[in-house]
């Protein structure tokens, strides 16, 4: 699994270098060939790469209230897009019932996989307990969401770990394909990333993952469909949501259609581009609707906790690993 852990920073280039070593490093003469010898990826059996894009790593810059302030007015300005104004009504209504008081929290005996990052050398300046969910996890969300628009050094940064990241799995010889596995924001990063894939490396992509994502939102809210119209096409895209989750919508409706109205095309939110041909096709998006309330375990942001939904995500995650290991 792959985190993107640290800042890209010029001071720290190095070690953040040092950290995609672990994929091999680049050939000095052949710059599209990786040297794997010295970074095994395994037992030398397996030849799918499971990449899982997690964190984006915005959490450590703080508040972002100029950012929140941008992002917000392009929220309610294009609101109208996502949904009816009794529909917004509705939906806010319901993602403000996990902080309420008394508000019923399933299978809290054992702790939520689904926690802001404490591991060594992360700074963070959120200290979030384990609760039901408190408003510094969404605060979490909306900072992390608001950088990643807003700041382009921010999103620049991340982009550039994680398509690095992709073209030493698809550049090594011991690697036939790729499984991206994404989660909340880290949806959109891999799909900034995939649009930007030379086509060797897209063809190596066999299984796109997302859940929990707010790719739908990304284009209603902030006109992100404007750079993200057409991306290569992969072997398959299998989309997870929760009705309950404030942050992932179903992306198999085509992106005219509202959340709350019944979706009747379901050609998907995004168009496969031929990179020979210049065709934009359909690109088939399998929705499946999953139930972290019930399902899942511990506390957060439970509706957005995929992770520990053994039953509805992790099973079929690792069934279709199996599937496409062979």
């Amino acid at each position: 699994m792959i985190h993107y852990d640290k800042e890209a920073i010029p001071e720290k280039t190095v070690q953040f270098t040092c950290r995609l070593r672990r994929l091999g490093t680049w050939d000095e003469q052949h710059r599209s060939q990786v040297d794997g010898a010295a970074a095994p990826l395994g037992d030398g059996h397996g030849r799918i790469a499971h990449l899982a894009l997690i964190y984006s790593q915005l959490e450590d810059q703080g508040v972002q209230l100029g950012a929140a302030a941008i992002a917000s007015a392009m929220l309610f300005a294009n609101s109208g897009r996502y949904m009816s104004f009794k529909g917004l009504l509705d939906m806010i209504s319901k993602d403000l019932q996990p902080f309420l008081p008394h508000h019923p929290v399933e299978n809290q005996a054992s702790g939520s996989s689904l926690q802001p990052r404490r591991d060594p050398g992360f700074k963070t300046n959120i200290t979030v307990q384990q609760q039901p969910a408190t408003p510094d996890m969404f605060q979490q969300l909306e900072d992390d969401v608001a950088g990643y628009v807003c700041h382009n050094e921010m999103r620049e940064r991340v982009r550039s770990f994680v398509l690095d990241a992709i073209l030493r799995l698809a550049c090594r010889d011991d690697v036939d394909g790729i499984v991206l596995n994404t989660h909340s924001n880290g949806t959109v990063v891999a799909i900034d990333v995939l649009r930007t894939l030379p086509p060797f490396a897209a063809r190596k992509v066999l299984a796109l993952v997302t859940a929990g994502s707010p790719l739908r939102k990304y284009i209603d809210f902030f006109t992100w469909g404007q750079h993200l119209a057409t991306i290569p096409r992969i072997g398959r895209w299998i989309n997870f949501y929760d009705e309950q989750d404030p942050v992932g919508d179903p992306l198999a409706p085509a992106a005219c259609w509202q959340r709350g109205t019944p979706p009747t095309d379901l050609t998907g939110l995004f168009k496969a581009l031929d990179p020979n041909t210049g065709v934009i096709s359909n690109l088939e998006i399998k929705d499946r609707v999953v139930d972290n309330i019930t399902n899942s375990t511990g506390g957060g942001l439970q509706a957005h906790n995929y992770w520990d939904n053994e039953i509805d995500f992790v099973r079929p995650l690792a069934a279709l690993l199996k599937e496409i290991a062979g």
